[in-house]
Parts: structure tokens; C-alpha cells; sequence
């Protein structure tokens, strides 16, 4: 990943070089493109700094279980109540539609 990191950037820095010789100096315009090429150096450095020193640092717990833990037991009960639900919503529906077909 990180090779193709730096290849990104050195591409980053040869087209805004190539980019920079092609627009004379003093044209309205050629600051912006200088800002531009500036912050895609400054992003590069940033994402390639995280990268070296080991990018996020996120630990999970451990210490439970998730088929354990209430809350999800609690949301897998949500889940059952809304599944009965929604069949008996499609079966109403489904009905509604027949009822519909018969009237006409």
C-alpha cells in the first residue's frame, strides 16, 4: 500500500509540475493552481505520515461476547417482533390486492 502511495505522489508532483511550466507566469488563474498543487502535497504527507506510523489505532473489547451481550439479544428480539410484523403487513397487502382484482 505504501508503494502505491508513493507512486500517487510521485505522479501527484510530475503532472503538477507539468501542469505549473505550462501556464505562464503572471496569468490570472495560476495561483489557484498552485494552491491546489500545494494541498495535494500537504494531504499526500498527511496520509502517507499515517500510514507509516501504523495508521488508526482501535481496540475492540474483549472482554464480552457479542452473542452474549443483552443488547443484542435485545435487538434480536426487536428484529423477531418487527419480522412478524412486516408478514402480517404483506399478508394484509396481499389481500388489499386480491380484494382489489375482484372489484373490478
Amino acid at each position: 500500500m505504501i508503494v502505491i502511495e508513493l507512486a500517487l505522489g510521485v505522479g501527484l508532483v510530475g503532472l503538477g509540475i507539468r501542469i505549473l511550466k505550462g501556464i505562464p507566469r503572471g496569468v490570472a488563474g495560476r495561483g489557484i493552481w498552485i494552491f491546489l498543487f500545494g494541498a495535494g502535497l500537504v494531504c499526500f504527507l498527511a496520509i502517507f505520515g499515517i500510514h507509516l506510523i501504523g495508521g488508526q489505532r482501535v481496540k475492540s473489547p474483549q472482554s464480552r461476547s457479542v452473542l452474549v451481550d443483552p443488547s443484542m439479544k435485545a435487538l434480536a428480539a426487536e428484529i423477531e417482533i418487527m419480522n412478524v410484523r412486516l408478514n402480517e403487513l404483506k399478508a394484509l397487502v396481499e389481500k388489499a390486492a386480491a380484494d382489489l382484482d375482484n372489484t373490478r
